[in-house]
């Protein structure tokens, strides 16, 4: 494969059969097996592997093998740091914090996942940025405003939300996990969210910012099943590629 575009796959919920099945439409994985085959491609997943779904682990695991094999043959695999990936890391790091351990479990989180978590995975979970530009497009988890709590660049805001996830701090956790709550603040309100999302591209770069978080169906009143592709807005400013996936969505891969 010679293509060099750059692939988007929303928030995936630990639904790992919805993961291969769209990497082998997008032609980025063996078609038989768990291979990448996307050569020089590159392809973020936007975050939030886990919760809510039965398997983020395994969801987790694809991601850093794929990111291995790709960069072997001039490819790029990477992920975004999500709210879902905070939840789970704070209820692994303060087990005996019932706050923390009772939100990840009311927002989908799954105990059993916490004993299949290997030292790698964790590692590589905080070391993923939250911020990232990809040519002219800004990759952000959340649509949110929150990131400028951490820094005007990219550089800043991921080195100071990595700080946060590779302490044992809980109240920046807990911090984190407050401002992670946001959603829709491009979107609620036409003329303020317009500004917001202007004011994001303007302080970290490029023409456009792609985000998940908020599932699409959320946002337009439809079935999470109808939703088939992203939801575009702003006249191209915006573009949410949350695909509904844990509420029944079959999800997408966006081609930016």
């Amino acid at each position: 494969m010679t293509d060099t575009s750059t692939y988007l796959i929303g928030d995936l919920h630990g639904h790992f059969g919805h993961m291969k099945r769209l990497l082998r439409e997008a032609g980025l994985m063996e078609s038989d097996g768990l291979g990448w085959t996307g050569g020089a491609s590159r392809l973020w997943f936007m975050g939030d592997f886990f919760d809510r779904g039965p398997d983020g682990v395994s969801c987790l695991s694809l991601a850093m093998k794929l990111q291995d094999e790709a960069a072997r043959v001039g490819g790029m695999v990477n992920s975004l740091v999500g709210n879902h990936e905070v939840n789970m890391l704070a209820a692994l790091r303060f087990p005996h914090n019932p706050g923390m351990a009772l939100y990840w479990t009311r927002n989908g989180g799954n105990p059993e996942e916490l004993e299949k978590l290997n030292p790698e995975m964790l590692e590589w979970i905080m070391s993923r940025p939250a911020l990232a530009l990809e040519g002219d497009t800004l990759l952000m988890h959340a649509d949110a405003t929150f990131y400028n709590q951490f820094g005007t660049d990219i550089e800043t805001v991921n080195t100071n939300i990595a700080e946060v996830l590779n302490t044992k701090d809980v109240s920046g956790y807990a911090y984190l996990i407050e401002l992670f709550g946001e959603h829709q603040a491009f979107f609620k309100s036409p003329v303020s969210g317009l500004k917001r999302a202007e004011y994001m591209v303007e302080t970290y770069g490029g023409r456009r910012l792609v985000h998940g978080h908020t599932p699409i169906h959320h946002m337009t009143n439809v079935y999470a099943e109808d939703v088939t592709a992203p939801l575009v807005y702003h006249d191209g400013l915006c573009v949410n590629v949350d695909g509904s996936i844990y509420s029944g969505g079959q999800g997408f891969v966006y081609k930016v």
